[in-house]
């Protein structure tokens, strides 16, 4: 194990044993708490983004240049998203903030304001996140780990936990927290999401453990230490103890089939 991923996997693991039991934010308090971390300050220029016809219409630009963010539809966050690719410095940033309470209030209500899950909060780590104030980085933290905790019991939109992690991953932020937050909820809706993760991704091949989805992820090291968390000795208890008191023959089954993904690798 070289001694970067040995740094990261000690820092997921103390991540982990900080607090292993602490509850998730109340999503509804996370966003209000964005809006209040992150002012109205309008756009402070022209929409940056590409208004080519393929990406965003020259009236939806306009449109939104004239919407007050509280009032920003699913569509046209989704349309931002989409069309912003070209965007950057200090205007995109400016812009990116302007816009980021209403998005994660739409991801938090639902519908998820865009397609492609992963993707959704690649402009923040384009604006700067992780080097942006304490504050303001637990306030998107808050709200993401909100995101994660109603996944294990489906969302209104968005996605199933693991591709989720993967858009906090892209959006600049470390992947313990999440993975403490998922180690800690010992409810069985999280087990089973965690079960049908592992039997979705967690392959074996050429003597290695891998993610299906490795290839999108934006960090291997994150993507490594994702499987060094999900095979550890701790899940394969977890997936036994919530088998012998599953609520269904059904996800006994999904419960079983992880067992043994983790347990006999390759079989």
């Amino acid at each position: 194990m070289n001694g970067a991923f040995d740094r990261r996997l000690r820092f997921c693991e103390a991540w982990l044993m900080l607090g292993a039991m602490r509850r998730a934010p109340d999503i509804a308090a996370a966003v209000a708490e964005a809006y209040r971390l992150f002012p109205d300050n309008g756009l402070g220029g022209p929409l940056q983004v590409c208004t080519c016809g393929v990406c965003m219409s020259v009236a939806m630009k306009a449109e939104i240049e004239k919407t007050s963010r509280e009032r920003l539809s699913v569509e046209q966050i989704s349309e931002y998203l989409n069309s912003a690719h070209e965007a950057s410095g200090a205007l995109a940033s400016q812009q990116m903030r302007w816009l980021l309470p209403r998005l994660l209030e739409c991801c938090a209500e639902g519908p998820w304001p865009y397609w492609n899950t992963e993707h959704t909060f690649t402009k923040l780590n384009e604006a700067g996140l992780p080097d942006w104030p304490e504050a303001e980085r637990l306030a998107v933290r808050r709200v993401f780990l909100g995101l994660l905790a109603a996944s294990f019991g489906g969302l209104p939109g968005g996605d199933e936990p693991g591709v989720l992690i993967e858009a906090f991953v892209r959006a600049g932020e470390p992947i313990g927290p999440y993975l403490e937050l998922w180690e800690g909820d010992r409810s069985e809706p999280a087990s089973v999401a965690l079960a049908e993760f592992i039997n979705w991704q967690l392959t074996w091949a050429k003597g290695e453990r891998y993610l299906r989805s490795s290839e999108s992820w934006s960090s291997k090291a994150d993507n490594d230490l994702f499987i060094a968390w999900l095979v550890q000795p701790e899940t394969v208890i977890r997936l036994q103890e919530a088998f012998f008191s599953a609520s269904s023959t059904a996800k006994a089954e999904v419960l079983s089939l992880a067992h043994d993904v983790i347990a006999t690798p390759g079989r």
